[in-house]
């Protein structure tokens, strides 16, 4: 994409996204600390993923901090990416961002105490945040005048949102609001939000900002029509599968799912190793870091759904549950924090520029992207981020009390509580670093002779 396209007059103010952004972490550092508890107790989440304390860590950190990101970059980028003006988003990012951390509050709360009506209300509170999430964002799509493939995969991650709540929502209605976890359902809800809603919003986000940020060729015309209709066709084919109790056919969509979102990964790891930019950037690691943490969870999960075909006894929760992990914490933990780094310096500057141009006043003040977010605090973030992905791997490999001696039979937990440490600290750092961000634009701003009210 033509950076010259963007539509910068667009942008919404500065707090509509950084609201979600900067609660994001907050979510984030609640499920690392879930997770030291749970390494603590010497409980694995792999083995035990439907206890009450897992599903409070997996949804403080899909809800709480993926999703909350995601709609605030959606603000963000719809208006300037593609020209999808929102209607009145201070109001309505007020709405969303409150319904939507009341609803994940809630939903934490019933989980840690286990009482059924908090699970309720945070249902209706969610489905009310998300339904407006899909409702504005349908609007400002399919009222826009662009056509570029990253709108047709927008539509397909928001009807997927709506999915993946549609279907606990009924779980949890016919279940007294007490779903029973291991329903056929429930796996339907996971990989309608992982792959669906987080997966394919991804991929929309990378058809534009991989080629502008990181200077790269476009990505092929046929790959950016094909990918998304294809794994939204797959989504549909398992759903069916899991209604009519098919599983040969759950497998052929798995396999079409792990084939599909494989070819993504190997696409942009081409399209990255021949970028024309020489300049060091922290986000082209962090793209690689997720690329490859893709391409390895689609190896896992083809190698696990051929196995089940050819009739191996190999446990799907043991391969499924590294899949997942790989996607939640190597792939969309990395993309995400890589964005982060590029959409908050670019949002500061851009509104400073902005607000100085209206006053008249000298721009030579404003702060370049990076004195905004300085490269090496960039680069001690990733290296944090790449530590607590490695460490979190290795505490989970299975068969480790296999083949430990007894003397070191310690060692997972010890490292699962490391892990835990330096996940909370990369979320930490997170809050600090924008939390300075904001501070450095409104530090700025009080420098502007009569400061003008922000819309």
């Amino acid at each position: 994409m033509n950076p010259a396209l963007l539509s910068l007059t667009k942008a919404p103010p500065l707090s509509v996204p950084l609201r979600f952004f900067l609660t994001a972490p907050l979510f984030g550092l609640v499920a690392a600390i879930t997770l030291f508890f749970l390494a603590w107790q010497g409980v694995n989440p792999l083995a035990q993923r439907w206890s009450p304390a897992v599903l409070l860590l997996v949804h403080a950190l899909t809800l709480g901090y993926l999703t909350m990101v995601m709609v605030g970059a959606l603000s963000q980028l719809m208006p300037v990416l593609i020209g999808a003006r929102l209607e009145n988003p201070l109001r309505v990012s007020r709405v969303m961002h409150l319904l939507l951390l009341l609803g994940v509050l809630l939903l934490l709360l019933g989980f840690a105490l286990q009482i059924p009506w908090l699970l309720a209300s945070a249902t209706l509170l969610l489905g009310l945040a998300l339904s407006q999430v899909v409702v504005v964002t349908l609007y400002a799509l399919l009222r826009s005048s662009s056509r570029h493939a990253t709108v047709y995969a927008l539509i397909a991650a928001v009807l997927a949102l709506s999915l993946t709540w549609g279907v606990i929502a009924l779980l949890l209605y016919q279940g007294n609001w007490w779903t029973p976890l291991a329903h056929p359902y429930t796996h339907l809800h996971i990989v309608w939000g992982v792959l669906g809603w987080m997966g394919m919003l991804l991929m929309g986000i990378a058809y534009q900002v991989v080629p502008m940020f990181q200077i790269t060729p476009e990505f092929p015309q046929r790959w950016r029509q094909a990918l998304v209709p294809l794994l939204f066709a797959a989504l549909l084919l398992l759903t069916l599968a899991v209604l009519l109790e098919l599983k040969t056919l759950a497998h052929l969509a798995h396999l079409m799912l792990g084939l599909g979102f494989a070819a993504f990964a190997l696409l942009l790891w081409r399209l990255l190793r021949q970028r024309m930019r020489r300049i060091a950037d922290v986000t082209y690691d962090y793209w690689l870091l997720a690329m490859a943490s893709l391409l390895l969870a689609a190896v896992v999960a083809v190698i696990g759904e051929v196995a089940a075909l050819l009739g191996f006894a190999v446990p799907a929760a043991l391969w499924q549950g590294w899949a997942l992990l790989l996607l939640l914490a190597g792939v969309l933990l990395a993309a995400i924090a890589g964005m982060l780094l590029k959409i908050v310096p670019f949002l500061v500057w851009l509104h400073l520029n902005h607000r100085f141009q209206r006053a008249g006043a000298f721009q030579g003040n404003i702060p370049n992207m990076r004195q905004i977010i300085p490269y090496q605090q960039m680069r001690r973030q990733f290296t944090l981020q790449l530590a607590a992905l490695l460490t979190l791997l290795v505490a989970l490999l299975p068969g480790w009390s296999g083949w430990l001696p007894e003397a070191l039979l310690f060692l997972p937990q010890w490292l699962l509580m490391v892990a835990a440490l330096l996940w909370a600290a990369l979320f930490l750092l997170q809050f600090v670093v924008m939390v300075t961000a904001l501070r450095l634009y409104r530090h700025h701003l009080r420098l502007l002779p009569g400061l003008l009210p922000e819309h």
